[in-house]
């Protein structure tokens, strides 16, 4: 999987989510390029979250999707399980306790921010990709006064104006009211 490969299939579930919390497990995150999942927790589109309350059980071919148990709840030798109500022959199954361990995408992503985070081109064709063009343009006038200001530029209006597509429409009060966030 490559960086353009994550950014299309996490605006597609961000798209699909409708709104709603998105959660991936870390688990599925170890499978990602781990660049780009460094990138995107740095830029806090990933933020930690609590622990999985579910998970699909690793006892059958079923992969059924069955509430988890922690013995005991918050202890460093704590051991998790899923108890199978499905089938007579199984169970108690074990659930490493690291397969509980998710991250939340931040309600603060925008196509714009996640392709700036991964270094790759937004694509044109991504159902997620319709989100606000406005919070995209925010995003990458924001990323863009960072990189700045890591370099130590000073008058950086006119140059995000320059650089960041769609800025040019904005005047200078604009640009600053969103990258000081007001």
């Amino acid at each position: 999987m490559t960086p353009a490969d994550v950014l299309v299939e996490l605006l597609a579930r961000v798209g699909a989510s409708k709104g709603q919390a998105l959660f991936i497990g870390a688990q599925e995150l170890s499978e990602w390029p781990a660049t780009a999942v460094a990138a995107m927790k740095k830029q806090k589109l990933l933020v930690p979250a609590r622990p999985a309350a579910s998970v699909v059980c690793p006892g059958c071919e079923r992969q059924c999707v069955m509430p988890v148990h922690v013995i005991p709840p918050g202890a460093s030798a704590a051991r998790a399980f899923v108890v199978c109500d499905k089938r007579d022959d199984i169970n108690r199954v074990s659930v490493p306790i690291a397969h509980l361990e998710q991250w939340k995408v931040s309600g603060d992503i925008s196509p714009a921010s996640v392709a700036q985070a991964l270094g790759v081109p937004l694509p044109t064709s991504v159902p997620g990709a319709r989100l606000s063009r406005q919070s995209g343009r925010d995003a990458a006038i924001r990323g863009k006064y960072e990189e700045l200001a890591k370099a130590g530029k000073r008058n950086y209006v006119k140059e995000i104006q320059r650089t960041v597509q769609g800025a040019d429409s904005l005047d200078a009060r604009s640009i600053r009211r969103i990258v000081h966030g007001r």
